[in-house]
């Protein structure tokens, strides 16, 4: 949980937001919400609209919500009178590629998150961000040493200028699901299975030649291509 003013919601974290969030809110005039599906074994946040479980380095003391590689996490984000929710999801990953995807009905903002230990939190790779429950850019895909990191998920500080405090806690537009991954070229099914495998290949097929913001795009060049199937073939099998 942050207020409107908290330097490491709105400045820290918010340098470098990369993608363009809507002026507003999805609102109840613009029709319904985009869903965001919740798939069968995901870690529920178990969060209502209000309460503030896991603000971890936004809260005294910090509280996090433990979460593993290869978890899809479940959760809602609110804003209520001047506090804003924040969701922090505390990983002790074992080394390598560490990154996050967020779908949510609102504009989100997804980091990895360094500096837990004493909470002096910085981001590390790329951030991530969704919008209408579509996911836009993963965040981190980032090599990293083993240690304790968090995925941090928000909203972009600059839908603070001029929105009604209260806009998003009960609006129905609060839902979104975060695919936790130590092994980014399993891209299917949803959230992964653990193999890299067929199914991936044929995801990469499907994706030939476009930009999907993401995996399958593995080398970040904006276009699925031979580079991406080399990487995938090179990571074949069971995940590390």
């Amino acid at each position: 949980m942050a207020r409107r003013e908290n330097p490491i919601f709105v400045t820290c974290l918010g340098i470098g937001i990369t993608c363009t969030a809507p002026a507003r809110l999805c609102f109840a005039d613009t029709g319904a919400c985009r869903p965001v599906d919740c798939p069968a074994g995901a870690l529920d946040e178990a969060e209502p609209c209000g309460k503030d479980t896991n603000g971890g380095c936004n809260s005294n003391p910090p509280v996090f919500t433990v979460a593993e590689c290869g978890d899809t996490v479940c959760g809602t984000l609110w804003i209520e009178d001047v506090v804003v929710d924040t969701d922090w999801f505390l990983i002790n990953h074992g080394g390598g590629i560490l990154s996050a995807k967020l779908f949510s009905q609102f504009p989100g903002t997804c980091y990895i998150v360094d500096g837990i230990d004493g909470c002096n939190p910085f981001p590390v790779g790329d951030v991530g961000c969704s919008e209408n429950g579509a996911n836009q850019t993963p965040a981190g895909n980032i090599d990293l040493p083993a240690g304790e990191y968090a995925v941090l998920v928000k909203l972009p500080h600059c839908l603070f200028d001029g929105i009604p405090p209260d806009v998003l806690c009960g609006n129905g537009c609060n839902d979104y699901r975060v695919e936790i991954s130590c092994c980014p070229w399993d891209v299917e099914p949803m959230g992964g299975d653990g193999i890299v495998g067929i199914t991936d290949f044929l995801e990469l097929l499907a994706q030939w030649g476009t930009d999907p913001g993401g995996p399958p795009d593995f080398d970040g060049d904006g276009n699925v291509g031979i580079v991406d199937f080399l990487n995938l073939l090179a990571n074949w099998g069971l995940c590390p």
